[in-house]
């Protein structure tokens, strides 16, 4: 988990969910590589309880305010996107990927990771 590692590895290892969550592609091959699971669901416990910990110091060395607030911004739209898709029953990414809330989060960590990685 981010909050337990120092801050340059708390930084890569919420980039690489940043990723994730910025590319349908990457969620779609993903879920053919872990299809043990509801993949949508994942995904999002994988940011929300996986590796957004802002109030750790690891978390707070590791990103500008800036990125906090992108950070953050990030955390809104996903846990939007992880209650829609809980009560839609959502258990694939294809059906994902058709809810607005879902590609809503897409398109903020899309912008997230522009500006993380600039």
């Amino acid at each position: 988990m981010a909050f337990n590692l120092p801050p340059i590895e708390t930084r890569t290892s919420v980039i690489a969910i940043v990723d994730l969550l910025s590319s349908a592609e990457s969620q779609l091959e993903y879920e053919q590589d872990v299809a043990h699971v509801f993949i949508p669901s994942e995904i999002i416990e994988l940011y929300c309880t996986g590796q957004y910990h802002p109030k750790s110091q690891a978390f707070v060395d590791a990103f500008t305010e800036t990125e906090h607030k992108l950070l953050a911004r990030l955390f809104g739209d996903a846990f939007r996107a992880g209650d829609a898709i809980e009560g839609e029953e959502v258990a694939v990414v294809s059906d994902a990927l058709k809810m607005p809330d879902w590609r809503r989060m897409i398109e903020t960590a899309k912008i997230v990771h522009q500006q993380i990685n600039h």
